[in-house]
């Protein structure tokens, strides 16, 4: 009996033993594969040894061992003890996993809310001079005995002011997504030479009046490329207004635009290598590191780096990505900092930019009726003032349901579109157009709808799409590209 409980017990050993190689094989490869111990790997295979060590005196022991219950008790023991012990390593170590993965995102979600605070203060103060102007010109044009053109005048800066404004803002929304990784790309026909050209001349007449040296050289094979406009100034006007502020006044500016040859994946693409230098005081590689970090940069680097420019950085680098380019900061400390990036676009097949459709048209409206559903007095009234001027007689509805309750009464055929608000009380504009697409009689649920809305980005559009919608307006009203979606909508032609 003694000797049978020796040899259960030495056995039972050797298998837990055999398991725990296994398990413990298996644990280093998952910590090997995540990079969780970087130096001294060797280290983790030392108790791969003394297993396999303690695996073989098992064995040996089964084999050339007299039976003793004692023996087999100890050396199960041991083996059951390490077990248990390789058990609580791996949750142990699965535990700092998870703590990691919480700390990564909390660390993650006090950025975001830090570059939210950090836009919304800027945008706070950048909003308040074109606002300022809007309200002193009002105040200007309320006076009397103005003539008609100098009512014109104040008009046409309150206009301007409302442009800045609402530039502040599209940018500041615009930043927020790429802040938090949301990058709608609108890649079109462009000649890359007048892109670089027009962004420079933006900024030379502030680069002129701190007497900053300003050069370009561009040497280029392709000129007319696909890519989009927008994004490629926001990296051109972030780096080289950086290299400003590291040059200083009176200091020296250079850009450079060479085509290089095509790299893997992209080897159909024209790969574009873009240097910007300055001659500034340049960094230390501690910050060069860290450059397009936001928010990383210590107290030591705010003497050339303010939370802006650190921004900024991190904007065009998020840009570059997305757009499967690359960017490096050269610098050393007293030699200037150079910024040197990749990015490669699709040859156009055609040697000039699409037309812009219906720019000077001209459009015939008379005899067309809209029915335009908005719960914004001020939006009505502006939004019928304009297409009545066009041509357009207008119903105006308060929100989605009584807008249905007018076109439910109305008579086939009255109104030739819909222009349809999203977010109104009682009835939304998706709600009211999955309404409308449900009536019975079919020269109603037919008509086509038109999104009039502040929801102005990519998935803003798409949403509108799925919901039955067959065009999209931005707000605020931009009479041009309003008359002409009417008119594609409509199929009129303009003259």
């Amino acid at each position: 009996m003694e000797e049978a409980v020796f040899y259960i017990e030495v056995y039972l050993g050797v298998l837990l033993m055999l398991y725990n190689i296994l398990q413990y094989s298996r644990f280093i490869r998952i910590i090997r594969e995540r990079g969780i111990w970087v130096e001294k790997q060797e280290l983790l295979y030392i108790p791969v040894f003394l297993l396999v060590l303690f695996f073989i005196s098992y064995m040996l022991v089964s084999v050339f061992s007299t039976p003793d219950l004692i023996t087999g008790t100890i050396m199960l023991s041991g083996a059951v003890f390490a077990t248990v012990m390789l058990a609580l390593i791996r949750r142990i170590s699965e535990r700092l996993r998870i703590i990691e993965r919480q700390d990564a995102r909390m660390i993650a979600a006090e950025d975001s809310s830090a570059a939210r605070s950090f836009l919304l203060t800027n945008m706070s103060h950048d909003i308040r001079t074109p606002l300022n102007a809007i309200l002193g010109y009002t105040v200007l044009a309320k006076r009397k005995a103005l003539t008609l053109d100098e009512t014109r005048a104040y008009l046409e800066k309150i206009e301007r002011s409302g442009q800045d404004v609402l530039n502040i803002l599209n940018d500041t929304l615009d930043i927020s997504r790429i802040v938090e990784g949301r990058i709608d790309l609108e890649p079109r026909i462009e000649n890359l030479e007048t892109v670089v050209t027009e962004t420079c001349d933006l900024l030379r007449s502030s680069m002129e009046m701190r007497h900053i040296n300003f050069r370009i050289k561009l040497h280029l094979k392709h000129h007319w490329l696909v890519f989009d406009r927008n994004h490629l100034n926001r990296i051109l006007v972030n780096l080289l207004g950086t290299s400003c502020k590291f040059a200083g006044d009176k200091g020296s500016v250079w850009l450079a635009v060479q085509e290089i040859k095509s790299m893997a994946p992209y080897k159909e693409d024209a790969w574009y290598e873009i240097h910007i230098r300055d001659n500034g005081p340049g960094l230390s590689q501690q910050i060069a590191r860290d450059f397009f970090v936001p928010f990383e940069h210590n107290q030591n680097s705010m003497h050339v780096m303010d939370q802006d420019t650190a921004l900024d950085m991190a904007i065009t680098r998020k840009i570059i990505d997305a757009k499967g380019g690359k960017i490096e900061v050269k610098t050393e400390q007293g030699k200037g900092t150079e910024f040197i990036v990749k990015l490669h676009f699709p040859v156009a097949e055609t040697q000039e930019a699409p037309d812009e459709i219906h720019q000077e048209a001209k459009y015939d409206f008379t005899g067309k009726k809209l029915l335009v559903v908005e719960d914004g007095e001020i939006n009505r009234e502006i939004a019928k003032e304009l297409l009545c001027h066009a041509g357009f007689e207008v119903v105006l509805a308060e929100n989605g349901q009584i807008g249905l309750d007018i076109l439910q009464k109305s008579k086939p055929g009255e109104f030739d579109a819909v222009l349809m608000d999203i977010q109104m009380p009682v009835m939304d504009g998706y709600e009211a157009t999955e309404a409308i697409r449900a009536l019975p009689d079919e020269k109603l649920n037919c008509i086509p709808i038109i999104a009039m809305t502040s929801n102005v980005f990519r998935e803003d559009i798409i949403a509108a799409e799925k919901a039955g919608m067959q065009g999209h307006i931005g707000k605020p009203l931009n009479l041009e590209a309003m008359l002409r979606t009417l008119a594609d909508v409509l199929e009129v032609r303009g003259n």
